[in-house]
């Protein structure tokens, strides 16, 4: 289970979604603050999505994570985004809770810190970026 949480993570970071979405089971479930989606194709667009706004947000992005195992059927991955816009950087932070069965993830559960969204905005309106009017 921690193997296979390890690798979801990692080959989430290095953008190769499909690869990932072959880590989740068919009918895997995706829970987040914008709804819940279902299928391991439609969740690997979730994460394809998000690293096309990335693409168009930011001059630059460094995805990495670490993986904490928390019982015999979980573990929780902490995704650690570095992006940058002109000189400035900023490090935004996430969780997901991954449940495994059969060897597969069969639901994901994102997880909001407390502070990050507020974070993200105000390094948006530092940078001046046209994305701290939509933040």
């Amino acid at each position: 289970m921690l193997t296979l949480a390890q690798q979801f993570a990692a080959l989430i970071d290095q953008t190769r979604f499909d690869e990932a979405a072959e880590l989740l089971a068919e009918e895997c479930e995706y829970h987040y603050w914008e709804g819940n989606y279902s299928g391991r194709k439609n969740i690997a667009n979730i994460y394809r999505q998000l690293h096309g706004f990335y693409l168009k947000m930011f001059e630059e992005t460094i995805y990495s994570s670490e993986v904490e195992p928390l019982n015999g059927v979980a573990c929780l991955v902490h995704f650690i985004d570095q992006v940058r816009i002109g000189d400035l950087w900023h490090e935004s932070r996430f969780d997901q809770l991954l449940r495994f069965e059969d060897g597969l993830i069969v639901d994901i559960q994102e997880v909001q810190l407390p502070g990050e969204a507020e974070a993200m905005h105000a390094f948006f309106r530092e940078a001046g970026s046209p994305f701290a009017a939509t933040a």
